[in-house]
């Protein structure tokens, strides 16, 4: 049996971490953790505040999600809503579907760690402005990649199940 990918989100999440923490020493200590549209400062936090919260938030939410989703592939009561369920769900191909749909989710947990260090770059670099300021361009750049990102896991993940023909 193959990797359910939970060391990957592991491996994604201490990284993305250690880059929080290290990275959050260099912010003032009012940090400007919220922005409008245009990239302008609207909210302030205490350092350790917003050190804190972002640590707990891009550790935890994927964490929860890979190691939840994880769990419940495994569970072999799980109610499972597939195209073609019969077939994927055969006892002959249970294991390596339940594998594929584990490393699928735990692929979208390190995408979604990746785009939170993404997002907290971004605050160091408004913070080391004056004013800070958010570049928006950048932001909105990194939401649309990440949202293709995951249309694009999603498209794999229909065509892969879908596509029961040639895998008979």
């Amino acid at each position: 049996m193959r990797s359910s990918g939970l060391s990957s989100v592991v491996v994604a999440v201490a990284g993305v971490a250690v880059f929080v923490v290290s990275t959050g020493l260099l912010l003032p200590a009012q940090v400007a953790s919220h922005f409008d549209a245009r990239g302008v400062a609207d909210a302030l936090l205490p350092r350790a505040g917003y050190v804190g919260f972002l640590l707990a938030f891009t550790v935890a939410l994927p964490l929860f999600l890979a190691i939840v989703s994880d769990r419940l592939l495994r569970n072999p009561r799980t109610p499972l809503n597939l195209p073609h369920r019969d077939y994927w769900l055969a006892p002959e191909r249970r294991v390596a579907t339940l594998d594929f749909l584990r490393r699928q989710n735990a692929g979208f947990a390190v995408q979604l760690v990746l785009f939170l260090g993404y997002v907290h770059a971004l605050v160091v670099y408004a913070n080391g402005q004056s004013p800070p300021r958010l570049p928006s361009a950048a932001f909105v750049i990194g939401l649309l990649l990440f949202v293709l990102a995951a249309l694009w896991r999603l498209v794999q993940l229909i065509r892969y199940l879908r596509n029961v023909q040639q895998r008979r």
